[in-house]
């Protein structure tokens, strides 16, 4: 396995990963109501101008193209297209569609079982007393890029892969806050 250099896109991407959450947030919450069509509803506390009824025929059709498994789906409106967030084999995901319901990336969280077997052999192999606080994966139309957090004592450990190809990055003896 390859170890090369953390370059500043790993850092970028792991504050796309962390910031996914509230990427394109608004005030109108979409979510799939009892008949199976997409609705939206006022979120909580805002008096906003009503968005779209039902989100597109294409938008859900491309969702369910990419994840047929899914459940929970809840929509939000961005710039240009929709946000979905919803369990998908029991991993929080968020999916960003385009408004001709075209897939354009998700970030997920996965856990232990469900990393890919490099990257777990990887861990096993150089960081063995090490406990994972959280791994990534960032999907678009080409790769998958995991993004993982391991912790020993006050050592942390970022490894972003892209199957066998490791980029490491280590902070030694940093405190807990």
């Amino acid at each position: 396995m390859k170890k090369t250099p953390l370059a500043p896109q790993f850092l970028a991407l792991l504050g796309l990963a962390i910031s996914v959450s509230s990427f394109g947030q608004t005030d109108k919450l979409i979510a799939i109501n009892t008949n199976n069509r997409i609705t939206t509803e006022p979120a909580a506390g805002y008096n906003a101008a009503p968005a779209p009824k039902i989100v597109s025929a294409t938008v859900e059709e491309g969702f369910v193209k990419w994840y047929p498994q899914a459940t929970n789906a809840k929509w939000s409106t961005i710039e240009k297209g929709f946000q979905a967030s919803f369990t998908n084999a029991g991993q929080k995901t968020t999916a960003v569609f385009d408004t001709q319901g075209k897939f354009s990336y998700s970030v997920a969280e996965v856990s232990a079982e469900n990393m890919p077997q490099e990257l777990i052999a990887f861990i096993k192999k150089e960081y063995p007393g090490y406990k994972l606080l959280q791994s990534v994966a960032i999907r678009d139309n080409v790769k998958t890029i995991y993004q993982t957090s391991l912790q020993n004592g006050n050592d942390f450990i970022k490894i972003k892969s892209i199957g066998e190809e490791m980029e490491v990055s280590s902070l030694k003896n940093q405190s807990v806050q």
